[in-house]
């Protein structure tokens, strides 16, 4: 019998952003109906000729998304076919710094496949996301397909520099979910669907979310994730609704909370949808060193370098400056060394020293 895992991920979030537009502009909006699509597009097509249709629903929901003048919008959302109407909203990439919020010890979990109690084998995961390099060799094994809701194809790559601002956030995502190889994911004999909904720079439509949600669905998704959400905390954005109606059909959809911190009200859309598990980050406790340069009264934080020694506390220092590093040095054990950037890499300036 296939086991179902559940995947606790917070990547970072994606906002939704909604942007102002001139007037005399298309406008857009997504329709909830009482009708089928289908019925209603013959309304359209009869009434309102010039009304560009986006997109349409019947999975989770009978809707269409369309685009028009905003005079032929307002008529259209009189009609009594229409159950409710919202805005279109954009989605951007828009990392922020976030209050830190303690955990305690994190509990330790095998780094190799044979170790884990449950890897994930037989269960069908969808990631809705900038997409996924599939190419990456520890990804390759997993990946299974997915779709392009930016560009209408099988193939939900991540954007390239040729194609505009290149994004790796979906990669990132599917890693953690289902890396087999050098690096190993939570679920790493999971079967891996990638689903493009945010394009160049991580931008998107709420219309391509909740497509991406439908797609998923209806390519037999056991697990969906989204590490996006939006700064509106409301269980009835249409986002939050479209989830709910995917976990109504079986799915298990796992979804960041945001990065917006701790405080009320800032856990946005979808993650604020009824049914889903809404995830948030912690961070293990630990201790940041401080330098204190006594004769400029200066503080300056020390970030540790992973699988390096810990620092030892409150004790002096001596301090000496090896320009590169490019060059053999003497024993500097017990010393802080300091370099400049560039000529060769950190790892390689670490080791000379």
């Amino acid at each position: 019998m296939k086991r179902v895992i559940i995947l606790f991920l917070l990547i970072i979030s994606i906002p939704i952003t909604l942007q102002a537009q001139s007037p005399h502009q298309p406008k857009r909006l997504l329709l909830e109906l009482n009708v089928t699509a289908a019925e209603f597009i013959e309304t359209l097509d009869r009434d309102y000729p010039r009304v560009t249709i986006l997109e349409t629903f019947k999975t989770l929901f009978d809707g269409i998304a369309i685009e028009g003048q905003m005079h032929q919008l307002d008529r259209i959302v009189e009609d009594e076919a229409v159950k409710q109407a919202y805005p279109i909203t954009t989605y951007s990439v828009t990392p922020e710094k976030v209050q830190f919020i303690e955990q305690g010890k994190i509990p330790s979990r095998p780094k190799n496949a044979d170790q884990h109690t449950y890897t994930g084998k037989g269960v069908k995961i969808g990631v809705i996301d900038t997409g996924i390099d599939y190419t990456h060799p520890d990804l390759e094994a997993n990946y299974q397909g997915g779709y392009d809701l930016v560009d209408f194809d099988d193939d939900p790559m991540e954007t390239t520099l040729t194609q505009g601002i290149p994004t790796i956030h979906g990669t990132h995502v599917a890693g953690i979910i289902a890396a087999n190889g050098t690096v190993q994911g939570v679920a790493p004999d999971a079967e891996l669907y990638g689903y493009r909904a945010l394009g160049p720079g991580g931008f998107g439509t709420s219309v391509q979310v909740i497509a991406a949600i439908e797609k998923a669905v209806n390519d037999g998704m056991d697990i969906i994730n989204l590490s996006l959400g939006n700064r509106v905390n409301g269980p009835d954005y249409p986002t939050s609704l479209a989830v709910n109606q995917a976990i109504k059909h079986g799915v298990s959809v796992v979804i960041a909370n945001g990065n917006s911190g701790p405080n009320e009200w800032t856990v946005g859309s979808p993650a604020t949808a009824t049914d889903a598990i809404s995830v948030g980050a912690s961070t293990q406790k630990y201790q940041t060193p401080i330098l204190i340069e006594p004769k400029q009264n200066k503080q300056i934080q020390i970030k540790q370098i992973s699988n390096t020694k810990d620092w030892t506390l409150n004790r002096d220092y001596s301090v000496e400056y090896h320009g590169l590093g490019i060059d053999a040095l003497p024993d500097l054990t017990g010393k802080i060394v300091l370099f400049k950037r560039g000529e060769i890499s950190f790892l390689e300036k670490i080791t000379n020293a």
